[in-house]
């Protein structure tokens, strides 16, 4: 059985195995002891981000064995979030503590202090396609902006769900075609964590929902923004307002099997426009589709015909 949650006997047992281990197989100098209590007490507990990731993995490894195509992963893959973790010396083990609700495992990981702030945060997240969706399965599985804590998470995509996104928006439905992409995903979203406070919004965020919509005061209530974006001109907006309103940004992108993702935060990081990517060849299909705006995005549609 699992290690019990925060438990100090427990992880002595951990450690004292770890260093017998080493001892016999002398593959390390020195143990961090640190590691293993944290492991030995989260154990028993999930993080949903990294279970996510680890599962992306796996079902990426199974339709490799299936299909018989590429190479499978032949090594030893490590991955970690432990800077999520407080430090054990300022670790309260009642925060931990197993608790019967939908949050118990999390509670393990993280404690009741981050649960809290979580569920009232007052994010604001543009776009809801691909990124979008993982995104908001992520936040019901976190408890982000929860109803009953004041907290809130406003959505905006004036784009509609067409019969492509069907393959990698999994918050879509062959019913919801011709459905807006905001208000369907905030229902679905609700589907999986009900506690959630979701505010769904068809606005397209550019300098003319500046002034009545997306204004300076709608900015000064929000605790994050995050961009769900698929073209570059949009995240440069979203990026610059996030600047003059001095707001944290999470930018995330995916282009094909490429994929990045930036933390920026105000007086402390660069922003997204400080630098400048070289232009890419392909164009995301959702831009292609709904929002040509170059003649390159005519050529690459009659390429695609």
């Amino acid at each position: 059985s699992l290690p019990r949650e925060h438990n100090d006997e427990d992880s002595v047992k951990i450690c004292t195995l770890a260093k017998n281990c080493n001892n016999e197989l002398k593959l390390v100098d020195t143990l961090d002891y640190e590691l293993y209590k944290q492991l030995s007490y989260c154990s028993s507990g999930v993080l949903p981000p990294l279970a996510t990731t680890l599962g992306g993995v796996i079902a990426q490894e199974c339709l490799i064995s299936i299909t018989g195509k590429f190479s499978p992963l032949k090594q030893w893959l490590f991955l970690d979030a432990t800077e999520v973790l407080q430090s054990l010396s300022n670790c309260d083990s009642s925060e931990y503590l197993f608790r019967e609700d939908r949050y118990a495992s999390l509670r393990i990981c993280l404690g009741d202090s981050v649960l809290k702030k979580l569920a009232e945060l007052k994010l604001f997240m543009v776009g809801c396609g691909a990124i979008g969706c993982e995104m908001l399965k992520g936040y019901a599985m976190l408890g982000v902006g929860q109803r009953n804590s004041n907290g809130a998470i406003i959505i905006t995509d004036n784009d509609i769900i067409e019969k492509s996104n069907l393959n990698r928006q999994f918050l879509f439905r062959s019913q919801h075609i011709q459905q807006h992409k905001a208000v369907i995903a905030a229902a679905s979203t609700k589907e999986i964590n009900p506690d959630l406070n979701i505010q769904a919004q068809c606005y397209k965020v550019f300098p003319g929902t500046e002034e009545q919509v997306y204004n300076d005061e709608f900015y000064k209530h929000l605790d994050v923004v995050v961009n769900a974006l698929d073209n570059v001109e949009a995240r440069r907006y979203v990026d610059s307002r996030c600047v003059t309103t001095m707001k944290p940004l999470l930018e995330s992108g995916t282009l094909g099997t490429k994929g990045h993702v930036q933390v920026i935060l105000p007086e402390k990081t660069e922003s997204y426009s400080s630098q400048q990517d070289p232009p890419e060849k392909d164009v995301p299909y959702c831009t292609l589709k709904s929002f040509p705006a170059t003649i390159e995005h005519t050529i690459q549609w009659a390429r695609d015909k």
